[in-house]
């Protein structure tokens, strides 16, 4: 494998790295690469290129995040064309109509999880219904508190219960 000439497409890390080592050998600074100790006290002769061997699992690792940047270049633009696409849909009115309306409330409906949800929630308005004066477990807690904290032995309040209590259909 020939040396390294263009350093552009290369990831972030990797051309820190290039540069870090031209940097090293401009001021003959000494680097430790693993175990193994290099000066870089002389610049290379003219002509002469400075060489980077690569083993098979670094060129495999490169060529992996090569591919994958690519991936994410494509998926990149093609979501912000279909983003683009739905927003200047939305905006121009397209889905605002009844049958469009009915459409996303099935695709909501559709969805087990939603689904669930709703009715779960129902089923605990369907019970409050039936019986409206029964208080959750909730709501007992909360009195309970109130009354451990004083809160209806205030005159403002005593007299707000006793007009409730004088006139229930208000």
């Amino acid at each position: 494998m020939g040396p390294i000439k263009d350093i552009n497409n290369l990831p972030p890390e990797f051309r820190r790295l290039r540069e870090n080592q031209a940097t090293n050998n401009r001021t003959g600074n000494q680097s430790k690469v693993g175990k193994q100790e290099t000066t870089n006290s002389d610049p290379p002769e003219s002509g002469n290129a400075a060489r980077v061997k690569i083993s098979n699992t670094g060129r495999n690792l490169l060529q992996q995040m090569e591919e994958v940047g690519r991936y994410l270049q494509v998926l990149k633009e093609s979501d912000s064309a279909e983003i683009a696409r739905i927003n200047k849909a939305i905006t121009s009115g397209k889905y605002d109509t009844p049958e469009s309306h009915e459409k996303i409330a099935e695709g909501i409906m559709g969805d087990p999880g939603i689904r669930e949800i709703l009715t779960a929630r129902f089923e605990e308005l369907q019970k409050q219904r039936e019986n409206p004066h029964q208080l959750s477990d909730e709501e007992i807690q909360s009195i309970r508190e109130k009354i451990q904290q004083g809160y209806y032995e205030q005159p403002r309040v005593i007299e707000d219960i006793a007009g409730r209590i004088l006139r229930p259909g208000d």
